[in-house]
């Protein structure tokens, strides 16, 4: 499934209260504040599972990222996002728990972040048209790859791992 970027997505002030709407290609030319959800799925040996981003991706192409990443519709809720997302991008319907919620500035928008964790029971079959390949790393390896090679992930993976990413591990 291609990226929509004609999806309609909600507005947010400072305090994430919705304020209107906006196409999405159209938030960060207009520095519109806005939602996303990441999900972090640990594989059945503890590893979490991650996105290698296609080389024509078009924020981060060839990175590494969260299992699940995507913007909220309009009037979506961050938990019905993270399933939607979750389906769209690995077919499963693992369950989900809340981990944390951040933001951070993008390209002089406030994006608002919530973070879902979950365990894959079995291989995840991604979509391949937003996806190279799925990477399994422990939280170590994470860790260490972050600290000498942060220009392999993506800026989101970068702050979402460092503010609630050990949480995905419990």
């Amino acid at each position: 499934m291609r990226v929509d970027d004609d999806m309609l997505v909600d507005t947010v002030d400072n305090s994430n209260h919705a304020v209107g709407r906006m196409i999405r290609r159209a938030l960060l030319p207009n520095g519109a504040n806005f939602r996303t959800v990441h999900v972090l799925l640990r594989s059945p040996p503890g590893q979490l599972v991650l996105q290698k981003l296609r080389d024509d991706h078009p924020r981060s192409p060839g990175k590494i990222g969260s299992s699940v990443a995507g913007y909220l519709r309009a009037g979506e809720t961050y938990e019905s996002a993270a399933k939607r997302k979750l389906y769209d991008e690995m077919r499963s319907r693992a369950k989900l728990a809340f981990i944390g919620e951040l933001s951070m500035i993008d390209k002089g928008s406030e994006k608002f972040v919530h973070v879902y964790g979950g365990r894959s029971v079995k291989m995840p079959d991604f979509d391949h048209e937003q996806i190279a390949r799925l990477i399994y790393l422990s939280q170590a390896e994470i860790e260490s790859r972050l600290e000498n090679h942060p220009e392999q992930f993506t800026e989101t993976f970068q702050h979402v791992f460092r503010t609630v990413g050990s949480k995905a591990f419990r």
